[in-house]
Parts: C-alpha cells; sequence; structure tokens
C-alpha cells in the first residue's frame, strides 16, 4: 500500500477521482490536493484537502475492514502541516461522525445529513470564549464582507443600531476578496465611528469562512450545498449568538446574490429556532442606482469618482482614490 498526490490539472485523473466519489455520495468541489492510496497500482482509496479542510475521505468497500483511513487522514493532515496549518478540518457525513471522533476529531456541529469537526487549538469552544460579553440588554449582529464599504453597508448599521442597545458588526475574516480582510476591517471601523452602540469584530473562521461554508465561494447557485449554509447558521446560533447575547441577526436584502438570498432563508429559518430574530433590512438606491459593493468596484475600475462619491463614505472614497485599481 502506498499514497501518492495526484495532479488535478491532468483532466482524466480529475475525472477518475470525481467518479471514484460518487458511489460514496460526494461530490469532488473545491480543492487545492488530492491524495489516493494504492494497492499495487489499483485504486483503493482516497483523502482530498483546501487550505486547512480536509474532506472527500473514501475506501473502496472490500478495503474498509483493513483500517486504511486512518494513516490516509494522517499523511493529508501532515501535507495541510506543512502548508503552516496547525488546526485541520473536516466536513464529513454525518454517517463518519464516530469514526473520525475515534480519531481524534472533535464535533463542532451538525445537521440532519453532515457534520463539521476539528482537530488543534484554539477550539472552538476556545474562540468563542474569546468573544463572550456581559449582557447589554437587546443586542443585534450584521455580518458583512463589505468589499468595499459603502453606503449601502453604513445605512443598514445605522438602521440596526438605532434598534437595539448593541450591535456587533462581524467583518467576513476569509481573504476571499479584492480587498484584504485588514483593509475591509479598516474601512469599515472608520465608516461606523459616529455610532456609540457598535461594536466592529473579525468574524473568525467559524463563520462565513471556506471551513463553515466552502461553497459560498464558488458563487454558483447550483453547487451551493444548502447543508453548508445549515452548519454556518447553527455555529452563528450556538456560538456567536450565545457568547455575545445576540437576539436578533440583521441582513441586508439581496435581489441579485442568489447564494446570498438562499443563504439568508435558511438564516431565516434556523436562527429563530434557537432564539435569534432575523430582520431583513430593504436596500437604498443612489439616483436610481441600486449601492452595492460590485457597483462600486465598477466604477473604481473605471475611475468614476463622481458615481463612487455618492455610492461609499468618505473613508472609503479617499482609500480607493489613492489606490489603483489592482
Amino acid at each position: 500500500m502506498y499514497i501518492e498526490a495526484l495532479d488535478l490539472r491532468q483532466l482524466s485523473d480529475y475525472k477518475k477521482l470525481s467518479d471514484f466519489l460518487v458511489p460514496f455520495g460526494l461530490e469532488l468541489d473545491l480543492v487545492d490536493g488530492a491524495y489516493v492510496l494504492y494497492d499495487q497500482r489499483k485504486w483503493v482509496g482516497c483523502g482530498c484537502k483546501y487550505r486547512n479542510v480536509l474532506k472527500n475521505f473514501a475506501i473502496a468497500p472490500e478495503y474498509q475492514s483493513q483500517q486504511l483511513l486512518e494513516p490516509l487522514l494522517q499523511h493529508v493532515k501532515e501535507e495541510a502541516f506543512k502548508q503552516g496549518y496547525l488546526k485541520t478540518f473536516i466536513y464529513t457525513p454525518k454517517s463518519n461522525k464516530a469514526l473520525f471522533e475515534s480519531l481524534y476529531y472533535r464535533l463542532i456541529v451538525e445537521d440532519d445529513k453532515v457534520c463539521l469537526l476539528e482537530n488543534g487549538h484554539p477550539s472552538f469552544e476556545d474562540v468563542m470564549k474569546s468573544y463572550e460579553t456581559n449582557k447589554r440588554g437587546v443586542t443585534g449582529a450584521i455580518v458583512v464582507n463589505a468589499n468595499p464599504f459603502t453606503f449601502g453597508h453604513q445605512y443598514l448599521i445605522e438602521y440596526a443600531s438605532s434598534r437595539v442597545a448593541a450591535l456587533d458588526v462581524f467583518v467576513v475574516e476569509e481573504e476571499a476578496s479584492l480587498f484584504s480582510f485588514q483593509t475591509r476591517m479598516q474601512l469599515v471601523k472608520e465608516g461606523v465611528a459616529h455610532l456609540s452602540n457598535v461594536t466592529v469584530l473579525p468574524s473568525s473562521e467559524y463563520m462565513v469562512s471556506r471551513a463553515t461554508f466552502p461553497t459560498y465561494f464558488l458563487k454558483d447557485e447550483k453547487r451551493v450545498n444548502r447543508h453548508h449554509a445549515q452548519l454556518d447558521a447553527l455555529l452563528f446560533a450556538k456560538g456567536f449568538a450565545s457568547s455575545r447575547h445576540i437576539s436578533t441577526r440583521f441582513f441586508g436584502e439581496e435581489p441579485k446574490d442568489i447564494t446570498t438570498k438562499n443563504y439568508m432563508d435558511i438564516c431565516a429559518k434556523i436562527l429563530p429556532e434557537h432564539g435569534c430574530n432575523v430582520v431583513i433590512i430593504p436596500r437604498i438606491s443612489a439616483d436610481e442606482t441600486l449601492i452595492s459593493a460590485t457597483t462600486v468596484r465598477e466604477g473604481w475600475k473605471r475611475k468614476d469618482w463622481a458615481l463612487l462619491e455618492k455610492l461609499v463614505p468618505s473613508s472609503t472614497l479617499a482609500y480607493l482614490t489613492s489606490h489603483e485599481y489592482p
């Protein structure tokens, strides 16, 4: 038995791996590494990863009694470790939960079909403790990517902050946007500095990240996994809402992005079941132009400063005018 990395640039190998996963009910989506277990030259198992998310583990039925998962898992885990990841996640069907728990992975959250587990530190519990706060009266929350921060984001936050005693604004920490997390975080802080009851916080890897919601970043509604969205919503309800005493989560209305709209619909169903209300706020327009980060990025690319003055606060405009579109 031996393990080899697969070259996913070879379409024939990619298809062979995809076909191998089908009988196990697994779909090949976003991966940066695939590893095949061979007996002689016969494929008998595989495991994949994307950054520090391990997935798509499968062992051929006739080999499942030979305890081959552990060495395969260890190999993929070591590949992630070589890239600097000290903590790894596993997204897997719920039927495999006990198996991975026996290999020292901790369950974080599960729904009716799938579960998310982790190995390493800091743990989910450790991170949630770092967010803990004393009760602050009626507390709300908004999650923004802010790519970049616009008048639309500012309006949503002002509206929400006027209806709660305290408002948490979580900025998505995942680096999957045109603007870096540090830039987005700074622009949000500058854009809400006039609101004394608003706290701007990083989202951590437990909220809208490639670990909790990998298919969100594919931006293809046909490939967005309902279970990914459900797990992300459950993590918010059981972790963040509990630690920060959040009773209401506010969303901006999403007329165009089907991925985000579907996620909002799932949150609107799940969060109230855990004591967190959902409020959807209508978007605003500027001279009949719907304010969106997409429109801002397009205007920045064209250096249409007259348009951008209508769409973003002065702090964001100052950043855009002092930087070239990449």
